[in-house]
């Protein structure tokens, strides 16, 4: 019965592999594990795919397809720490050739390959960590230009309400003077007059 279910696993995990799945087909590999853990070949798949999925990551990135983030890039190398752990160890056991279901000198070259890529993700994972840091910078400049240009605005809209206050008081004033040497001409008219 554990064999059956491993093996619908393994179906399940090679169908997610081919759709690009790499996550998801890792997990189903380790379900088979679970229900099967003497399967070394298993952990060799698990090893290989997450190789694989890794590396996808900074192939996208290097494509152009879309900018690959510090936190992808950082998921990327721990499952391509995992694969090199999990190569190193089934590179190491000790069982003759006819035993394992996997080639040994294939999983230390893929080791070997882990291992190299490692720094290559470094590199990586530095230059997305600046691009991240300048976009996050330049969306600051932009948002402090923003604020100072809505400062200004408003500081231009204080000062022309200001100006049209002012004018409004001098337009009283001049009105009320008008008024008054108004009403002192016709004060004069009618004590002329009377």
């Amino acid at each position: 019965r554990g064999l059956k279910a491993s093996y619908i696993c393994q179906c399940i995990s090679f169908v997610q592999y081919k759709h690009h799945r790499y996550r998801d087909s890792v997990n189903s590999l380790l379900r088979s594990i679970h229900l099967h853990p003497n399967n070394l070949r298993d952990w060799y798949n698990v090893a290989i795919v997450s190789e694989i999925s890794a590396t996808s990551v900074i192939a996208n990135g290097d494509k152009g397809n879309k900018t690959v983030s510090a936190a992808d890039i950082m998921q990327a190398k721990k499952e391509l720490l995992f694969a090199k752990q999990v190569f190193g160890n089934l590179g190491k056991i000790n069982l003759s050739q006819k035993l394992l279901n996997y080639e040994k000198k294939s999983a230390l070259t893929h080791e070997a390959v882990c291992q190299a890529n490692v720094s290559v993700f470094e590199e990586h994972l530095q230059s997305a960590e600046e691009d991240e840091q300048r976009r996050r910078q330049e969306k600051l400049r932009r948002e402090e230009e923003h604020l100072m240009r809505a400062k200004r605005k408003l500081d231009e809209q204080a000062k022309i309400a200001e100006q049209q206050e002012q004018e409004r008081r001098e337009q009283q004033l001049i009105a009320a003077q008008k008024q008054k040497k108004l009403e002192e001409l016709q004060e004069k008219w009618v004590s002329h007059h009377v």
